[in-house]
């Protein structure tokens, strides 16, 4: 797969409408993974950025310091059931 193929899943994931946020960092993940097994090039990082996505200014000032995107296995669950 090529830059090309990853920007257009990565697309899809971020204007794909979810109804819990986390089913995106999920399914944005997994995909990560099967790019980063057709081309060792790719840009995990880079990848799980663009799949974010767009915040409006309230939703960034509710996030604070937090990060870009947040890794489901790093969740608990009262950290999980803040992002509903």
């Amino acid at each position: 797969m090529t830059r090309k193929d990853f920007q257009a899943i990565a697309t899809v994931i971020k204007d794909t409408p979810f109804t819990d946020p986390q089913d995106r960092v999920i399914l944005a993940h997994r995909m990560a993974e099967v790019c980063y097994g057709t081309n060792p090039n790719f840009n995990k990082q880079r990848f799980l950025t663009a799949c974010q996505p767009l915040r409006t200014p309230d939703e960034i000032f509710a996030l604070g310091d937090k990060v870009d995107y947040i890794e489901a296995r790093d969740l608990t669950a009262a950290e999980a059931a803040n992002l509903r």
